[in-house]
């Protein structure tokens, strides 16, 4: 079997095309490591959980009708919002304490203005 005249030419640039492409689409970002999926995987968890924490503190304030002020940065306000997402923040199942960044998170949704 004979192969058709142009085939170490068309060999050569397919095989420089892929190089090409690969180099380009890891430069550019287009290529998703599997890095990148954990670290988004792990902010999708953490603010689920901090958005679960805020509401669920949101609904005992309005629940006990308290006036507890939650929002600015005054030392107050700041040990209020932290103790209520303390207390309303839960571990995932498998976890035995929650993690300081889902506390965190809840404690800065709830600085946000309440209706």
């Amino acid at each position: 079997m004979k192969l058709p005249e142009n085939t170490l030419p068309f060999s050569i640039g397919a095989a420089l095309g892929a190089v090409l492409i690969s180099g380009l689409g890891l430069a550019n970002g287009w290529v998703i490591a599997s890095s990148k999926v954990d670290t988004q995987l792990e902010s999708a968890i953490l603010t689920a959980q901090a958005s679960i924490c805020a509401a669920r503190a949101e609904t005992f304030l309005k629940e006990s009708n308290s006036n507890v002020e939650l929002e600015g940065y005054q030392a107050d306000a700041r040990a209020n919002r932290e103790e209520l997402a303390q207390k309303y923040s839960s571990p995932l199942q498998g976890q035995e304490t929650v993690h300081n960044n889902v506390v965190d998170a809840c404690a800065r949704l709830l600085n946000k203005p309440h209706a």
